[in-house]
């Protein structure tokens, strides 16, 4: 039997949803890689896109003090690549030599990378082919999810909407995409771009929680 609280989720849940398909579709562009605190291995991003900085924006304007506060490691684009066990800190040499190989790696993540690629189904050979997207991240989909722990190890809801930004949004409701609609979006895209790229670098600046 579902209970208040449930319905209350469900509710801020909807309301969340309603705000991330708004975002328009993007993508991340790779800036490092770098050794968090507590020794988390992770990607650093150029910055959110305007799209995402916008959506983060309207989350917080539209929900306010409902949802958690955000922690300051967040607040930067990255993604977690790997963590230490429990209990396990990293010898000074060790960091030093990941911080070596985050740096050896990093030429890569501008430079167009190679894949073996099938020609078709029926033949045996395969062809080199470059991808030139230099390892930007495409993103079309956001998740709103119900963790059990912060690795997401555990799951307990998850809720996948996609990336209309507002006037396919608007559209969808019924609204209507109109001239107001389009200058609105590009007035809140052009205020999101204004923090796009940030003078923070997470590389060289690591306060930031994993």
């Amino acid at each position: 039997m579902a209970s208040e609280n449930d319905d209350d989720d469900d509710a801020r849940d909807a309301r969340v949803a309603a705000v991330a398909t708004t975002c328009a579709p993007c993508e991340l562009r790779p800036r490092a890689f770098f050794v968090a605190w507590s020794g988390v291995l992770a990607l650093a991003f150029e910055g959110f896109p305007p799209a995402i900085a916008s959506a983060k924006r309207a989350l917080d304007a539209t929900l306010g003090a409902s949802l958690p506060a955000e922690n300051p490691g967040s607040r930067w684009a990255k993604c977690t690549l790997g963590c230490l066990r429990d209990g396990v800190t990293l010898t000074r040499e060790q960091l030093a030599a990941l911080t070596r190989a985050c740096a050896r790696f990093e030429d890569a993540l501008r430079s167009p990378t190679r894949r073996r690629i099938s020609r078709s189904d029926d033949e045996d050979d395969d062809e080199d082919a470059t991808t030139a997207n230099g390892g930007r991240v495409a993103v079309d989909r956001l998740s709103i999810v119900r963790y059990a722990c912060r690795s997401l190890e555990r799951v307990a809801s998850e809720r996948v909407v996609a990336c209309e930004g507002w006037a396919r949004a608007r559209a969808r409701a019924g609204e209507g995409e109109g001239e107001d609609g389009k200058e609105e979006e590009e007035e809140e895209e052009e205020e999101a771009r204004s923090i796009h790229w940030s003078p923070y670098d997470p590389v060289r600046v690591v306060d930031a929680d994993p």
